[in-house]
């Protein structure tokens, strides 16, 4: 018995497609199963997809070892996925990112009277004023040291599941957004009481929801919208390092953590519905650009001060 993983010829009319795939790789995960049960097939690349074919005799057993192997459920991650790790462009930016959080931290403690006031999230600043850059200052602001390293260690380990799933560029964007979000939804939740906070956590928080979205998206995709309870495993995980991580110490802004959280989760949901694999170049290089440039707006506008 052979088993043909590609052939050059165009096969029209020469055995039954019984699957189209999108990529080389999810045709091959299938014809697995068909080899497991001794069925012959073979994939034929086309223009758009690439097509898994058998022996019309075949064609009715083909198809029932798919539709078997499909309602015991695929795997919460794709294979290709969830052995990636970053590449060198996602380490650098993961270094870049650790560089400037490192920085802005050094100026604040050098000068806290300029940085550090003029950036803080301040809930009737926020309100009353308009001031939704601050929403974006105080992400790149922290309280010590310990609070810096924290969020340094746990979204560096977010990031490097995200990075290689989105790219830099997005992922970063999107971690930025969902902090921002967070940080903003928390500020009216608390007005008109005053309130004030600071620290990338709320970032760190949205990267985890995003990689929540972005797994019961991958859920639904691979098994229909049978497997409800498979979406509990992602979300389930997803909280209960919410409540282990974000709950913890005096001084933790536990509403800015769940905001992050929830407001990371939708963006996830969005991104994996919207993409299938990394987004092209294009788009990674500008959604790059827009979080420097809007931080750079941000920190332009909360240094002209409340006066101006």
């Amino acid at each position: 018995m052979t088993y043909r993983f590609e052939r050059a010829e165009d096969p029209e009319g020469e055995g039954e497609e019984v699957c189209r795939s999108a990529t080389a790789a999810d045709a091959k995960e299938r014809m697995l199963v068909l080899v497991a049960l001794g069925i012959e097939s073979w994939i034929v690349p086309l223009d758009e997809g690439f097509s898994l074919r058998v022996a019309e005799s075949e064609a009715g057993a083909a198809l029932r070892a798919l539709a078997d192997d499909a309602r015991e459920g695929p795997k919460l991650v794709p294979a290709p996925e969830a052995l990636a790790l970053p590449g060198p462009w996602d380490r650098f930016w993961m270094v870049v990112a650790g560089l400037v959080l490192v920085g802005f931290h050094l100026l604040a403690s050098a000068n806290p009277e300029l940085w550090r006031e003029s950036g803080i999230s301040d809930a009737r600043r926020v309100t009353d004023s308009g001031a939704w850059f601050l929403a974006g200052t105080a992400l790149t602001l922290h309280a010590d040291f310990a609070h810096l390293a924290a969020n340094l260690l746990f979204g560096g380990l977010f990031l490097w599941f995200l990075s290689p799933r989105l790219g830099p560029g997005v992922a970063w964007f999107l971690v930025f957004a969902g902090g921002w979000l967070g940080n903003l939804c928390n500020a009216f939740m608390y007005a008109p009481q005053p309130h004030r906070s600071l620290g990338a956590s709320t970032a760190v928080f949205a990267a985890l929801g995003i990689l929540v979205g972005l797994e019961v998206i991958a859920v639904f995709r691979g098994g229909g919208w049978q497997p409800v309870r498979r979406v509990l495993v992602p979300v389930g995980a997803g909280l209960a390092l919410l409540a282990w991580l974000g709950t913890e110490g005096e001084r933790t802004d536990v509403l800015a953590h769940g905001w992050g959280f929830l407001a990371g989760s939708l963006l996830g949901l969005a991104v994996g519905a919207a993409l299938r694999g990394r987004p092209p170049q294009r788009t990674a290089i500008l959604a790059g650009l827009s979080v420097w440039t809007a931080l750079v707006l941000c920190w332009m506008l909360a240094l002209r001060g409340p006066g101006d």
